[in-house]
């Protein structure tokens, strides 16, 4: 264990930038330089040439997809409690149909409380 710490500086300072230029990359690109350097990861291939070209060097992302919102917590509540009203009034009419059933091998109650099968 104490290898891995002896050998943690060593590798950021192999992993640190060496130019000025790369001095303003991320970490996270200076991390894949050191793995492309270690030979741990492959380099990505180059771009083909009609990207090249239909591409600017100054591209900014931007992604395609909706841009994602926040619902207003109030009309949620509100949804969310009427679908518990309507579900609620489903289960008590089903309890109460299920009631209204009359199943033929049920055991009748006497008066005295003792069940009997008729």
């Amino acid at each position: 264990m104490r290898r891995i710490f002896a050998l943690a500086p060593i590798a950021l300072l192999l992993a640190a930038p060496t130019r000025a230029e790369d001095a303003s990359s991320s970490v996270g690109a200076t991390i894949g330089r050191f793995f492309e350097g270690v030979g741990l990861r492959n380099a990505p291939p180059p771009r083909v040439d009609f990207v090249e070209r239909s591409r600017p060097a100054d591209l900014d992302y931007t992604p395609l997809g909706p841009k994602v919102t926040r619902p207003d917590l109030k009309t949620v509540r509100a949804e969310a409690d009427a679908m518990q009203k309507e579900l609620e009034a489903a289960a008590a009419a089903a309890r109460a149909r299920a009631a209204r059933v009359k199943t033929p091998d049920a055991p009748t109650k006497s008066r005295d409380g003792a069940a009997r099968r008729p």
